[in-house]
């Protein structure tokens, strides 16, 4: 018995090539069946018998019998059998052990039986395989000539058949294969969402499948395209990414496919929306624009393709400046928001003492730095107090206004007095910041500005601070740092500034273009930033009209520019789909007849009569 399994919910055929020949002459004009085929579909038996001659003298012993029967499907099987020979699908072909069976978990089994010894035997399908008939086991009656017995094989398995009368004698192998089960999969997400167009949307999923099964999948995006794909056996992870070209609610759909009929899906709905952000620095400054936590360009965003919502805006430090406070914008698809980062122009505060010692210079009651202090302050007025030094009457507190540019420099005149004494060298240690390279970065102290470029040994009480660095233009500042003052001793810092690159993208020709930065939209019409040394992909959004360039790598070196250009080249006239939701949709009176003309003239084999153009 030999059983050809074929998993699904599809036919599966079952042949038996016996083991003995039939019991039949060779005599010549003597027809056998040859192929006995039961066909079982839907309930419907289809039988078809095919006859074949005998040669003179020549034994053929070849029967074939097949079935062809659906998963969970009525199966029938005869099974004949004495004490002598064993089990068989014939009287003449009882062997021993008897033909292995095979059936699909769940299958309805009908088991036609026939004693050919006359004698009495007793089926029994041994799931335990300890000889006896126990509770859920299928077991027929005792018989002596025929019977039948029905049953469902719904435990999977490879068993032990016998007759529980002849158990030595009458056995075989029974197999039921595992019922498939479906795969499943989990919830399909989209990120980032919204998107706007030109914006990869990477897509993920895990399937699993109890079956161990290798899993296909095809993930439809939802606008006409699609990708595929294979799993490990089992199930896995799954991720591909897409790019849409325009505005639209779409449904990405992904099926899973156990190659056995068992499939599951999951959808989501992948929103793609354009809302413009347009931002300007006052006073115009070289400071960063920071939306969503990501820097998308400097000076301002030019009209910068964004997806519809809240969104959180912040502005880079710049030299001389405040920087302005974080900002919670909103925009709208199909709209323009503006918004404007107000800088607050600093003026510088230098203090210096004469003759120059080791006095510690406090402003506004908070001890500044040694020797002296040199930094940009926010315009106002500041009370500047001198510390004792040995050997010396300290100045007077002097009370000075700072002003917007400008320079104000403060004098602390020491007068001679031997006697005088310093501080209690028991009440303060010493602290000593520099930056690395040499940049002038505000040294913060708790969150307090002290003073620039580094810390001159300044004097505090014993305890522990937290070191703060201000940002730098072109550079990378170092993370905070706890530092702890021990009285009498010095402790030493170092902020570690990384020079960063420059990378500027433009569009030939110029257009509004989405510029991409490992995916995020940095800006339209061009891009021209500092950034961190390293590798960056660059990609372009699409401008009706034109055929979008490909990506591209972009290498950031430290202290150098680097540039890329995005060439778009005209698409053919054919193809020129405008996106209804797309600003670029909205031509003027000359960018319209700049893509009429060229189709009129294609045209000019056939009729014109010339129209009005009216610009409303």
């Amino acid at each position: 018995m030999v059983i050809r399994d074929g998993r699904g919910p599809g036919a599966r055929k079952v042949s038996y090539v016996p083991s003995q020949p039939p019991d039949c002459l060779g005599d010549f004009g003597k027809s056998f069946i040859r192929e006995f085929t039961i066909l079982v579909v839907g309930g419907w038996v289809v039988k078809k018998t095919v006859l074949a001659l005998l040669a003179a003298g020549l034994l053929i012993s070849v029967l074939v019998f097949s079935i062809a029967m659906t998963r969970g499907a009525s199966v029938g099987i005869s099974l004949f059998g004495s004490h002598t020979n064993g089990w068989g699908f014939t009287s003449n072909s009882e062997t021993i052990p008897g033909p292995t069976i095979s059936v699909n978990q769940n299958d309805v089994v009908t088991l036609s039986l026939a004693a050919t010894d006359g004698l009495s035997h007793q089926f029994l399908l041994d799931y335990n395989g300890n000889g006896v008939a126990d509770a859920g086991e299928p077991v027929s009656a005792i018989f002596s000539s025929t019977t039948q017995i029905t049953f469902t094989a719904s435990v999977a398995g490879s068993f032990k058949y016998i007759c529980t009368i002849h158990p030595t004698v009458m056995y075989g192998t029974w197999n039921t294969a595992s019922a498939n089960t479906p795969p499943t999969v989990s919830a399909l997400s989209a990120a980032p969402m919204p998107a706007i167009p030109g914006q990869q949307v990477t897509f993920s999923s895990t399937t699993s499948d109890a079956n161990g099964d290798v899993i296909s999948y095809t993930l439809a995006f939802g606008d006409g395209s699609s990708a595929t794909g294979t799993t490990p056996a089992g199930g896995g992870p799954i991720s591909a990414s897409h790019v849409y070209v325009a505005n639209a609610v779409n449904t990405a759909t992904l099926t899973v496919n156990d190659g056995h009929g068992g499939t599951a899906s999951s959808s989501s709905s992948v929103t793609v929306a354009t809302s413009l952000l347009r931002v300007t620095t006052n006073s115009a400054v070289p400071g960063k624009i920071i939306v969503d936590g990501a820097p998308r360009d400097e000076w301002g965003l030019a009209w910068m393709k964004i997806a519809p919502g809240t969104h959180t805006m912040s502005f880079g430090d710049v030299y001389g400046y405040g920087a302005p406070g974080t900002q919670t914008v909103m925009t709208t698809a199909g709209m323009t928001t503006i918004a404007v980062g107000n800088y607050v122009q600093y003026g510088s505060l230098r203090v210096i003492t004469n003759p120059a010692v080791a006095a510690t210079i406090s402003v506004n009651g908070q001890p500044a730095d040694d020797w002296g202090v040199w930094r940009s302050a926010v315009p106002g007025s500041y009370t500047i107090h001198f510390g004792a030094v040995a050997g010396y009457n300290p100045p007077a507190d002097q009370t000075v206004t700072v002003t917007a540019g400008v320079l104000t420099t403060v004098t602390g005149t020491y007068a001679s007095n031997p006697g005088a004494p310093g501080p209690n060298p028991t009440s303060y240690g010493l602290l000593r910041v520099t930056t690395n390279p040499a940049v002038s970065a505000q040294i913060m102290v708790n969150g307090i500005p002290r003073d620039e470029w580094g810390l001159a040994w300044v004097k505090l009480a014993p305890g522990t601070y937290t070191l703060s660095f201000g940002n730098v233009y072109g550079y990378t500042a170092p993370p905070s740092q706890s530092v702890t003052v021990v009285a009498q001793m010095t402790a030493t810092a170092v902020g570690s500034f990384v020079p960063q690159g420059s990378l500027r993208v433009l569009t030939s020709p110029a257009l509004a273009a989405t510029i991409f930065v490992d995916n995020v939209p940095r800006d339209d019409w061009g891009m021209w930033q500092t950034l961190p040394a390293g590798m960056y992909t660059v990609s372009f959004g699409p401008a009706p009209g034109y055929t979008t360039p490909t990506p591209q790598s972009a290498t950031v070196t430290v202290s150098s520019l680097t540039t890329i250009t995005g060439t778009y080249t005209p698409a053919p006239a054919s193809s020129l789909v405008l996106d209804p939701f797309s600003f670029e949709a909205f031509l003027s009176p000359t960018s319209l007849l700049a893509e009429i003309v060229p189709l009129v003239r294609s045209a000019s084999s056939l009729p014109v009569r010339p129209v009005g153009i009216r610009w409303l």
